[in-house]
């Protein structure tokens, strides 16, 4: 049975700043482990164990699924031996498992200005706020745990920035448009007092109640409005990141700049783009140049 638990996740949460999301999921996949030992009535774990366990993850998980609880599993027992709470780490020789990765899911310019006119409430104040998460999301490609944690303090309207608190507890500077920053000012001169108890806390979002926005009410607000796009859209916080992302890449900035604008602590997280990139430049050339068309 796993020990430690409570204590590996303290240090994601507090140290390493994980999103409350994440945090749950890697929760289930301890419990999930832990309820194999239990029911299998293992004591040892070792690589045997592991191979019953991905066996036992086969009948009703998807590929993708199994690789990323054993990496939850993997990322405990390498923090138990960093903290020399383990001897060993009987995930270390687990071979990784080959996925296929899927390119990134983005929006167009279209998409986007159609979700910008969507409205999904009665109240102005909503609206404004919606308006605003949708905007800042493209504007400043942040996470949605760095977007909900953005505080009035983080914002400075004159220079035209926003100061991230992102994973790991490392802050940075993401610069936004001056329409982007109007709309700031707006939001909070005008509709972020128009929300009860808003005076309550430091928070940019906030809810009817005036409790700071959760992560979870921002995806829920995004898949609201794609439902009520033209052509139903399943709309989620990390597709607005994507499409800031690669309209960077294609408009000719530099991978390395953004990576320190995603936060991406290797470079090799942001080539993904690349990739997507290199595919839209293929189906442009098929659908233009004469020889493709041809054919």
């Amino acid at each position: 049975m796993l020990k430690y638990i409570d204590l590996y996740l303290d240090y994601i949460k507090y140290e390493k700043n994980y999103s409350e999301l994440t945090i749950k999921s890697y929760k289930r996949d301890f419990e999930e482990f832990n309820t194999f030992l239990k029911q299998e009535e293992i004591d040892i774990i070792d690589a045997k164990t592991i191979r019953a366990y991905m066996y036992y993850l086969s009948s009703n998980n998807t590929r993708r699924s199994i690789a990323r609880k054993l990496s939850s599993l993997k990322s405990y027992y390498k923090y138990l031996r960093k903290n020399e709470l383990s001897k060993e780490n009987p995930f270390e020789t687990l071979e990784r498992q080959h996925i296929k990765k899927r390119l990134p899911e983005i929006l167009t310019m279209d998409e986007i200005s159609e979700l910008l006119s969507i409205e999904i409430s009665n109240k102005e104040e909503i609206n404004k706020r919606n308006y605003l998460i949708v905007r800042l999301l493209f504007a400043s490609g942040v996470r949605v745990s760095e977007l909900t944690s953005i505080k009035l303090t983080d914002i400075d309207l004159n220079e035209k920035y926003l100061k991230i608190h992102g994973k790991g507890n490392k802050d940075r500077l993401v610069f936004v448009d001056d329409e982007t920053i109007d709309y700031v000012y707006d939001y909070i001169s005008v509709y972020r007092e128009m929300f009860e108890n808003h005076n309550e806390t430091s928070y940019l979002f906030i809810n009817k109640f005036g409790n700071k926005l959760t992560d979870r009410s921002v995806q829920l607000i995004l898949q609201e409005m794609g439902r009520r796009m033209k052509t139903p859209k399943d709309i989620y916080p990390h597709m607005l990141r994507h499409s800031f992302a690669s309209s960077l890449l294609e408009d000719g900035a530099d991978l390395r700049s953004i990576q320190e604008l995603l936060g991406h602590k290797s470079l090799q997280s942001t080539q993904v783009y690349t990739s997507l990139s290199n595919q839209r430049l293929q189906q442009n050339y098929l659908q233009s140049h004469p020889h493709a068309k041809k054919k």
